[in-house]
């Protein structure tokens, strides 16, 4: 939650460092390098917090000034973002391996996987990439393949079993299609149809409205 919170900061074009919400910013940030794992790097208590606080660290590595993220006079030696970064993405390609899918689950050593949690492990893997973090593309492409393994012909995509064709799918067919045109994979069908399905699909009332609009 703090990390979709420093998002919202982040993007609402108010200067980080010295704005009116520098000092929220800085607060947050503090609280996620806190609560990360200096072991693992595991940003617990779920994968789906991991991947949303990965995804906030990395926005504000471009835009924080590391200096000001911590109280000069801390006697605790503290992690840069970069660090901190490094050590999530770490995190995450660990539990990508132990999964039997490449892909990701709530607990970071789980053996299955769904494309929810998934996506928000992948959208911080994304960002920690542009933002110049190394992350291997073999690691990239195994979970990009999950999603098309999920995927239907008709752009619906499953769950935690492969979509069968038809029923309302919309905010995993938007997590999916984000991913690949994040990923810059436009050439793979699952991008064309999950985007089809979309657009045929924009009033679609879906059961959890406020978990669709935000994917």
């Amino acid at each position: 939650t703090t990390g979709l919170s420093l998002l919202a900061c982040l993007a609402s074009g108010a200067d980080p460092n010295f704005g009116p919400y520098r000092q929220v910013i800085r607060k947050g940030l503090r609280h996620i390098i806190d609560v990360q794992s200096l072991v693992t790097g595991y940003i617990g208590p779920s994968m789906y917090h991991h991947g949303f606080a990965l995804l906030a660290l990395c926005e504000a590595m471009g835009s924080v000034d590391d200096t000001l993220v911590f109280d000069a006079d801390d006697p605790q030696e503290k992690r840069s973002l970069a660090q901190a970064v490094e050590l999530a993405v770490r995190a995450a390609l660990t539990a990508q391996k132990r999964n039997r899918h490449r892909a990701w689950r709530y607990s970071p050593g789980a053996n299955d996987a769904d494309t929810s949690v998934s996506g928000a492990v992948m959208m911080g893997l994304l960002a920690a990439r542009n933002a110049g973090i190394e992350v291997p593309d073999q690691n990239i492409d195994q979970a990009l393949q999950y999603f098309v393994s999920m995927t239907a012909e008709d752009g619906t995509v499953g769950y935690v079993e492969s979509g069968a064709s038809g029923g309302e799918s919309i905010a995993r067919s938007s997590i999916t299609h984000l991913v690949l045109a994040l990923a810059k994979r436009s050439d793979l069908p699952a991008y064309q149809a999950t985007l089809d399905y979309l657009v045929a699909n924009l009033e679609t009332k879906p059961s959890w409205p406020e978990y669709a609009r935000y994917y």
